[in-house]
């Protein structure tokens, strides 16, 4: 290094220096510019810079891990028993109707086109009188629900054509079938079945009555525990915690006042005396209980899915 070198340095002449081993950077050498990652939910305060586009979160194997009683619980249905029949025969339908094409279409995960297909294949069949609008609806619906959540196929051509559909079936005279409600006269008519000197024909007599009274479905009227029922002198206040409409379980509490006609309250007594003479009257066991033709509690070991509760087609069995 030259003299005139170390005095525009402010180095004097005979000082040590230190060797760098470097790389100098010209303008055709610059690093490559700072990412960011921005999306349509980037929200940024002043003065905060958003993500770079490269960073990742610190998983570690830990963090895809579960444990062996979560492994257990996610073995368990996340539906309604009815709801879990509905939609497991709907997707072995889906199955059947892949493996017959030729080739085979995959079902899980299928593809846009593949659901679309499906779905104009029952539509087909259902102008043909198999099936109704809302019924092909339901199934598609399910079908795309079974699917993986990052992997669902796009409805909008399905939906569009079941909706067009619907309409050109409800302007030629289609209605949606409803079942019918269970009038006065016809309740009255089947608490005259009821033999109420009978454990069983209490319960049914009590079970009917509440039905109508509070316009219960059956899986409601099965669900209903001994502590959602208070017998008052003028009603019962019954709490119904669940029901097909009530998607967020919030449940809902009503008062039902007696009548002379049906006698809820002392149908109500009649049976909670049975529950209680059967050691099955605590607050968390169902108000509703399978029995045997001795009126005794029936054996429910084997009922995987209801335990204890009835089944909602018990209901229709005794009426």
């Amino acid at each position: 290094m030259t003299i005139e070198r170390l005095e525009r340095l402010n180095v004097e002449p005979g000082a040590e220096l230190e060797v760098i081993d470097a790389e100098l950077v010209g303008p055709e050498q610059q690093s490559e510019p700072v990412r960011y990652l921005f999306t349509r939910h980037t929200m940024l305060a002043p003065g905060e810079m958003p993500p770079l586009a490269d960073e990742r979160p610190p998983w570690t194997e830990d963090d895809f891990r579960i444990t062996e009683e979560d492994k257990e619980d996610l073995a368990e249905p996340d539906l309604a028993e009815n709801t879990q029949i509905n939609r497991d025969s709907t997707i072995r339908a889906f199955q059947q109707w892949c493996a017959r094409q030729d080739p085979p279409r995959v079902a899980y995960p299928c593809t846009t086109a593949t659901y679309t297909s499906y779905g104009l294949h029952l539509i087909r069949r259902g102008k043909a009188g198999e099936f109704k609008p809302d019924t092909v609806r339901q199934y598609m619906s399910r079908i795309w629900n079974w699917q993986p959540a990052d992997m669902r196929p796009d409805p909008t051509r399905v939906r569009g054509k079941i909706r067009r559909w619907r309409q050109e079936w409800a302007a030629a005279g289609g209605e949606v079938d409803r079942a019918a409600a269970l009038t006065l006269p016809y309740l009255l008519k089947c608490l005259e079945q009821c033999d109420e000197s009978t454990n069983i024909g209490k319960r049914d007599a009590f079970m009917l009555t509440l039905a109508y009274s509070n316009l219960h479905r059956r899986a409601e009227l099965t669900d209903l525990l001994v502590k959602h029922v208070k017998i008052l002198p003028t009603g019962l206040l019954v709490t119904t915690a669940t029901s097909k409409t009530d998607r967020q379980a919030k449940g809902s509490t009503e008062f039902i006042a007696d009548r002379d006609d049906i006698r809820l309250v002392d149908r109500a007594k009649a049976w909670f005396a049975v529950l209680k003479e059967l050691g099955a009257d605590a607050p968390a066991q169902p108000v509703f209980r399978a029995l045997t033709v001795t009126g005794r509690l029936a054996n429910r070991k084997l009922a995987t899915r209801r335990g204890e509760r009835m089944k909602g087609g018990a209901v229709n069995e005794r009426v």
